[in-house]
This record gives C-alpha cells, structure tokens and sequence, in this order.
C-alpha cells in the first residue's frame, strides 16, 4: 500500500516531493509524522467527507446535485483560523471582552438604574430624595455599591504571623546582619497587617444623660488607663464628656466601665482638648460650648480632673459670637488658643487677656502647641495654609506658611518638635520637616470629600492611622509611607457617622497590650494586635 495514500497523505506527498527537489535527504516517516497548519485540513476532517477524500454518503443525500463545481464551492467556504497560539489567545479574549461589554451595555439606559436582583428597571430621581430610603437617586447607587464592598473586604483573609519568619530574623540579628531597630520595625509591621477584619471585642458605651449616638473624639491619659472621649446625644443636641477607667482582665481582653465615670459632663460643646504634661498636677481639660440659641456669645472652660473627679472650680471665658472649629492648651497652662472664623484667639489664663491672630482670614480648622517650646504655636486653617505664630510677640506677623491643597484637618507634632504631621479635607496626609520646610513623607490612600478627618501618629511614632470617609482604617510606616493595612468598618458609616480609631501598645497602663479600639455608633469595637 502506499505511504501516501489517504487525503492528508496526499497533501504530505506534494511536500515531499518539493523537499526531494531541494536536494534535501528526508525520510518518508519525517513527512508523515510532519503536522500540517491548520488551514492545510484534510478533507475527512471536513463536515460530509470520508477518510477515502470523496464525499459520503449523508453528504450525497443532503445534496444529490453535486459535482465538481460544487467541490470548489465548498474550498472557497473554508475559514482560515490564525495558527499561532498567541494570536488565537488574543482572538479569545477579544470575544471575552465584546461579550463582557455587550452584557455591559445591554443593560444600560439613561436615566435608568437596572437592579439584578429584582431584573427591573428603575428611574433615577434627583439627590434631594436621598433621605428616602426607597427612592433610586445617585447616591443611593453609591452606597449600595460601597456597601457591597464592605461586606466583601469582610470576608476577605488576612495574613498569619509564622514564628518561622520571626526566629530567622533573631538569628540573623545575632549574627549582625539585621539591626535591633530593624527588627522592631518588621515585627510592629507584621503584626499590624495580620490584623482580623472582624473585632475581637464589642463594648457598649452608656451615660446617664441620655443615649448615646455617636463618638466625636476619643483618646487617653498619658499612664493609658483612663479614656476621655466625647460623644453627641440622639435626644438631644447636648454632647456627653465622660472620663472613664480602663482594665485589662486575666484573658487579655479591655474592661471599659462606663457605669462608674471619674468626668461626666454634658453641655453643647464643640470642641475638647487636655494636656497632661506635668504628672505632679491633674489632668488639664480644655472644652468650647457654643449657645442653643439666640444671641448668646461661645464659652471656653478649663478645669481639672482628678480620679475623684473635678479639682477645684471650672474657669469660664467668653469668647464672642463666633463658630469655634478646634481648641489646643499650653503645656504650661499659661495660655490656650480658640480655632474660629476668619483666626484664631489667643487667651491668658490667669489674666484673661485675649489677642486675635491673623490668618489671612481663613478659618482656623486644626491648632496644636509645640512641646519644647510652649510659645510656638502652628495654625492650619481652611484655605489649606499652616501657620507658626509665635505667642509670646503680640504682633499678627507668621514665621512660616507650608500649604496643603484642601482644608487643613489636623496637625500633629512629634515630640522633638522636629516633624509635623498634616492631613487635609481631600484625603492627603504629608509628613512636613520644619527645618527644611518641605515634605518627607505622603500617606496615600484615603478618601475624604471635604470632612474634617483627622489622621494620628501613636505614641512609640512609629506608625500613622487614620480612618477614611468610606469607613476604612489605614496603617501606615510613619519613616517609608508604606501602606501596611487596610481594616473595613464593621458597620455601615456615612459622611455625618465616620468612625472614630485609637491605637496604643499600652492599653491599661501595660506593656505589650497593643489594641486598636474603633468607635462607631454607641458601641466601641477592639482589635487586638
């Protein structure tokens, strides 16, 4: 029988005699096990041809009016497919894409909001129907969406810390290839991104004065066992300060007893700030309240708080009928300062002396006292300026002006006074050199649309924490600007209920308790670390 006697064969015949003609030595076995390109079919491989290279049986009945004219009709009606894999993959994920955008845009009116799970079609009203709950308008649509991320970043995984990693990193620090420094830093980083997206712990936050609704700021001591915090009433428009302890049980978790509180204020307060730098003294504790109504003028208050509670007498100042943004104390508690419309107040506590300060007329948004030197005092106000005043000339002039893009959140110092950390309303946080005046470090990541977030650094400065509009609370390495973690909330928030995030590594004045607590509605969420 001859090699080349089937259809396909006799296409490799044909190649074989062109290589003969070459003068090329090949074997007839290297012909036939020789592939042919995919266009090259042979004809049994066709619909309505057999192995023998004529037409079967099926095809005959089918159409019985064939012959040579139909033979040719049928080559012309052969598609070339691209032979190479590569172009074929990409022919593939065209097809994917058309179908994906086709099934994209099926669906897609203007106007129109299409909801999968109902299989309907919906008119979009105007945004001034976003209070109803029902009604389909923009930004419904958008915090459906949000939400549906939320609840998928809550399932997500998150790392495991191996002890693999931390003992070849002991070895090697013993042998000196790894410093001590470097070691503290890859351990703080691995912990803090191996964080749960679930908290660990609930607490529920109560006051005499009513239900709470929501914390406005939180924050501690400087021995970290006691919690100072601020929170706004659903009642009424009253804010509730309270002071309270905090434990640490036998299992490690944190005991917060709202029952028994050592401050227990309610008033309209705007604005809360204390310092605690003297440890001879009690804890200084600066608060603005503003009028229910009417014509009545803003009020600061200082006053004293010891574990009993008040010291003494609260000292009152009038402050005008001005809208008060943000307070801050001298560590000296010679003099404290007011954040209000078009500058910024400066107020003696012992003689009540007031001077105003000039801030281009720009609403102070953020002030902050320096450390070493009381009578530095930096201003960040709405048009995003940062500005050093110093308190002890009494003259409008500044001494540096570093500019943030949006509305200036808040300010941070370090305590060598050598770094200042700033984060604007557009959601942008630099970290500023004072001596040189320019940014060392950009945190990136966080969303804001012109909400006063602020954005901290912890006490060991190592590390910077925030929590976004969206409700997601980001680490950061305070010296690279590396992201480390991204926590979801674990409720849904909004731009009038953005949660509230503290971190410390000495929750209840002990060493290695490190805990993130996050407040959000009446309720207290704790992460451990």
């Amino acid at each position: 029988m001859c090699p080349f006697s089937s259809c396909a064969h006799r296409n490799k015949k044909n190649i074989y005699a062109k290589l003969q003609n070459l003068g090329m030595k090949v074997k007839v076995e290297h012909v036939l096990n020789f592939e042919l390109p995919i266009g090259m079919k042979p004809r049994h491989s066709q619909p309505g041809w057999n192995k023998t290279g004529g037409r079967g049986q099926d095809a005959r009945e089918q159409n019985p009016t064939h012959g040579r004219r139909g033979k040719r009709r049928w080559r012309k009606k052969r598609d070339f497919r691209p032979s190479s894999g590569e172009s074929s993959g990409s022919g593939e994920h065209l097809a994917e894409g058309t179908s994906s955008s086709s099934t994209r845009t099926d669906h897609e009116i203007p106007g129109f909001y299409y909801d999968p799970e109902k299989k309907r079609y919906f008119k979009i009203q105007p945004n001034q129907f976003s209070s109803l709950g029902h009604t389909i308008t923009k930004q419904n649509i958008e915090k459906k969406a949000l939400e549906t991320e939320r609840i998928r970043n809550l399932t997500k995984q998150t790392d495991k810390v191996h002890s693999h990693h931390f003992l070849e990193l002991m070895s090697k620090q013993e042998m000196g290839s790894v410093t001590r420094l470097q070691f503290q830093r890859y351990f703080i980083h691995k912990r803090i991104s191996c964080i749960e997206n679930h908290p660990s712990q609930t607490l529920s936050a109560s006051s005499i004065h009513g239900t709470l609704e929501h914390p406005k700021v939180i924050g501690l001591n400087s021995s970290h066992d006691k919690l100072i915090s601020m929170w706004s009433l659903s009642s009424s428009l009253a804010k509730c300060i309270n002071m309270v302890d905090i434990d640490v049980s036998n299992t490690g978790d944190i005991v917060i007893d709202f029952d028994k509180p050592s401050l227990n204020l309610c008033n309209s307060a705007s604005s809360m700030y204390w310092t605690e730098r003297k440890k001879s003294l009690p804890l200084h504790l600066l608060y603005t309240t503003g009028p229910y109504f009417g014509n009545e003028s803003c009020t600061a208050h200082i006053c004293q708080v010891s574990n009993e509670g008040l010291c003494g007498t609260t000292n009152s100042y009038s402050i005008g009928q001005q809208y008060v943004w943000c307070c801050a104390l001298d560590p000296d508690y010679r003099k404290f300062s007011i954040g209000c419309e078009k500058g910024a107040l400066l107020i003696e506590v012992e003689t009540r002396r007031l001077w105003e300060i000039s801030t281009h007329r720009g609403d102070v948004s953020s002030i902050v006292f320096s450390h070493k030197i009381p009578s530095t005092l930096y201003c960040g106000n709405t048009k995003g300026s940062i500005f050093t005043h110093d308190t002890r000339s009494h003259t409008n002039q500044t001494l540096s002006q570093p500019k943030m893009t949006g509305i200036v959140t808040s300010l941070q110092l370090t305590w060598d006074d050598i770094h200042l950390l700033a984060s604007d309303a557009l959601g942008k946080a630099f970290l500023w050199d004072l001596r040189m005046k320019r940014v060392l470090v950009e945190y990136t990541g966080m969303k804001n649309k012109g909400t006063r977030i602020p954005v901290y650094m912890d006490d060991a400065e190592k590390l910077v924490y925030g929590c976004d509009l969206e409700g997601y609370t980001r680490f950061w390495c305070k010296n690279s600007g590396k992201l480390l973690r991204t926590i979801p909330s674990p409720v849904q928030c909004s731009s009038t209920s953005v949660p509230v995030v503290l971190y410390s590594e000495t929750w209840g004045n002990r060493t290695g308790n490190s805990a993130l607590l996050l407040g959000a509605g009446n309720k207290l969420y704790v992460y451990k670390v």
